[in-house]
């Protein structure tokens, strides 16, 4: 199959498709979560230099690349209330732990960020109801 990327469209020798180019607020505010948990864990587990280590940065661009193929988009719940499992097997533990672990520690490291997650959880449930 023959891929073509362009600013606005994703051309592929199946389809074409438009590409929305305006992210929506919910998935930003779901990414900057994933690198500040991530940042948390590994400096906690790992002692980080300023920047995760390789497998923490890895599951990050993993964890970032789901939340913006998520079929939801503007309506997405937060991923802890979602009913999909949008993680393989092998991120699925190493998400789990890394949640497990930061978490609690949001609303001390980033208060406002966690905030605004914790409000988050109570929108955009009409999903969970289908």
């Amino acid at each position: 199959m023959i891929r073509v990327r362009t600013q606005d469209y994703i051309m592929t020798s199946a389809k074409t498709t438009q590409k929305s180019s305006v992210e929506p607020k919910i998935i930003g505010r779901e990414k900057r979560m994933v690198d500040a948990m991530v940042l948390i864990y590994c400096k906690a587990h790992h002692g980080y230099g300023g920047s995760p280590c390789v497998q923490c940065s890895d599951h990050g661009v993993y964890a970032k690349n789901r939340l913006e193929n998520c079929r939801y988009q503007e309506k997405k719940p937060v991923c802890g209330r979602c009913g999909l499992t949008c993680y393989n097997s092998e991120n699925k533990g190493y998400a789990e732990e890394v949640l497990t672990y930061a978490g609690p520690r949001m609303m001390f490291e980033h208060p406002l960020l966690g905030l605004q997650h914790f409000l988050d959880a109570f929108r955009n449930n009409d999903q969970l109801r289908k």
